[in-house]
């Protein structure tokens, strides 16, 4: 194996004779990581690698590339408005904190308007909190005269109690669950709690604070 002129390197084989043109490719195949059928016959078109010899035989099908090479699929954008009206959707998220607020919290829990944007947040001292919150969000938001008509969130125990579901129906609120261990379909709030922490962390950085502030 030489370095070639253009950075890449230059690997000579042995060609590989088959009885089979089927079972070259296959074997060519498994030799190289399991690497797609277009693009082990591009690397003998441009004379990449030397010694591949191919024929126009299709590749065997290989349980194992099924399950390795199994991605999800793309989430849609978290940037991407759904709504056509303030507080039409509303996206929910509770965030704990390592350290302890000087306040004792170590919970906060946040509010966004999917139309808008605009985020309310509220530190909680227990998870059991999270519907006072919604209570005092609802009576900060109804001046705009819109009233809410969704609420998206993760099934974490504080959004599927039974209180709090009532609540929901005597509001003739929607309550929108995410699937369990899909998190990215409450990418808004989650982006926002990133977004909070790291704001945080990096003003107490530059203060000099330690992180009990």
């Amino acid at each position: 194996m030489g370095a070639r002129k253009d950075k890449l390197f230059h690997l000579d084989c042995d060609s590989l004779i088959c009885e089979s043109a089927t079972l070259a490719i296959d074997l060519w195949h498994q030799c190289l990581g399991h690497l797609n059928q277009t693009t082990l016959k591009k690397l003998q078109q441009d004379n990449v690698v030397s010694g591949i010899n191919i024929s126009a035989s299709e590749l065997s099908f290989y349980q194992g590339c099924t399950e390795g090479k199994a991605t999800r699929k793309p989430f849609k954008s978290v940037s991407e408005i759904r709504s056509t009206r303030r507080l039409e959707l509303i996206h929910s998220d509770v965030c704990y904190m390592d350290e302890q607020s000087l306040a004792g919290t170590h919970y906060f829990v946040t509010f966004m308007d999917d139309y808008s944007r605009c985020c309310a947040l509220y530190f909680i001292k227990r998870k059991s909190e999270v519907l006072d919150k919604l209570k005092v969000f609802q009576a900060e938001t109804a001046p705009y005269g819109e009233k809410i008509g969704a609420l998206r969130s993760d099934r974490g125990g504080e959004y599927t109690s039974k209180e709090f579901k009532d609540y929901l129906k005597s509001q003739k609120i929607k309550q929108e669950l995410t699937s369990a261990e899909y998190p990215e379909q409450n990418g808004i709030s989650e982006r926002m709690n990133r977004t909070l922490c790291e704001s945080a962390r990096t003003m107490l950085r530059h203060a000099g604070l330690p992180k009990k502030f």
